[in-house]
């Protein structure tokens, strides 16, 4: 790749047993609220968010993937500038109970908090005219550090916002009623869930760090459902 023009990169032709993958992070910085509201029931109440964020992706490398057994077989590391865009978020905060709660029987939090981003990009299309691609789930992975706490989060995925986090903020409700529809409704024994309901293909951890249970967990008491345990 071209360090001076970071959008060109030179490819060539290989006859290889392997296909690479990015090894990237992407944080989301500089929050700022243009509205908000309350929900959910008093039990556990969320607040939700729609306003701009700045999102800055840091490629430090790739990794070498066998086709078959899909084994990392080498990881190089490569310096190349921060990708960097403002654009429009939703994000979701919950209350502490919530991380202690699923502390107590053992799920994990922030993989919870994973599967809740993908499921709400899952289900937009549902309630909004949208591609998959127009905006983006935030995917935490099991190093990341945060400059605010964590949340349910999903954000525009072109500089300047697609319009989509703005509307998916005025149907909160519905969406995430939808999304607890969904995992409630799958069947899968995954402890990360499958495809059908927990799985998003631009995962940027490659749907690893999630936990099928702890969103279910979550959203059963965001949406006020009867617990399953």
């Amino acid at each position: 790749m071209d360090i001076e023009y970071p959008w060109v990169a030179y490819a060539r032709k290989s006859d290889v047993n392997y296909h690479t993958a990015v090894n990237d992070q992407t944080l989301l910085v500089d929050y700022t609220v243009r509205r908000h509201l309350t929900g959910g029931p008093k039990a556990h109440p969320y607040t939700g968010a729609y306003g701009s964020v700045r999102v800055v992706t840091n490629v430090f490398g790739y990794k070498k993937i066998l086709n078959k057994t899909r084994t990392i077989i080498e990881s190089i590391t490569s310096e190349i500038p921060d990708f960097e865009m403002i654009t429009e978020s939703l994000w979701i905060d919950i209350g502490l109970e919530f991380k202690n709660g699923l502390a107590e029987i053992s799920l994990d939090y922030r993989g919870g908090l994973h599967a809740c981003n993908h499921l709400l990009v899952n289900v937009l299309g549902f309630y909004l005219l949208c591609d998959r691609g127009d905006v983006q789930p935030v995917c935490y992975s099991e190093q990341e550090t945060k400059n605010r706490p964590l949340c349910i989060n999903i954000y525009d995925s072109v500089e300047g916002g697609t319009g989509i986090s703005e509307a998916a903020y005025h149907k909160i409700e519905p969406i995430m009623q939808k999304a607890y529809e969904l995992i409630k409704g799958c069947d899968c024994e995954e402890a990360n869930g499958c495809p059908a309901c927990t799985h998003d293909p631009s995962c940027g951890e490659y749907n690893n760090c999630l936990d099928k249970k702890a969103a279910l967990w979550i959203l059963e008491r965001l949406v006020a459902r009867t617990p399953t345990s």
